[in-house]
């Protein structure tokens, strides 16, 4: 992938945390855990980000997979620190969001429904 697609995609992540109160980071991985695109702050220990990657690699490729056959589909788990969404795309990829335990799931999930299609033109290399 060229440097102008990630630079569109680090872009679209980052306004999907302007725009959406409680979103502490997203990014887009694939199947393999790859990391292609990410929006993560300073505030973010990049250290637990890639053992989250590694983890879902190891460990969850068959939930992985489950989930890329599901499409239009998202998966969250929730604690009281915050929650961790997963939107599948296509080309075996998933979006996850990382947010607030005082975030907002429904307008994560409208806002998220507006920019995958965006999200998937990028990485396939189309025109928007």
């Amino acid at each position: 992938m060229n440097s102008d697609r990630i630079v569109r995609l680090n872009e679209l992540l980052k306004a999907l945390r302007a725009e959406v109160p409680g979103t502490r980071t997203s990014f887009i991985v694939t199947i393999d855990g790859f990391m292609i695109a990410s929006d993560i702050g300073e505030d973010i220990d990049q250290y637990e980000i890639g053992k989250l990657i590694s983890s879902m690699e190891q460990k969850g490729q068959k939930f992985a997979a489950s989930i890329l056959k599901a499409s239009g589909t998202r998966f969250a788990v929730w604690s009281e620190k915050g929650d961790i969404q997963l939107f599948p795309l296509k080309n075996s990829t998933i979006l996850f969001v990382l947010s607030d335990s005082d975030s907002r799931p429904g307008l994560l999930q409208l806002r998220v429904a507006k920019i995958i299609e965006i999200i998937e033109s990028v990485i396939n290399n189309e025109d928007i």
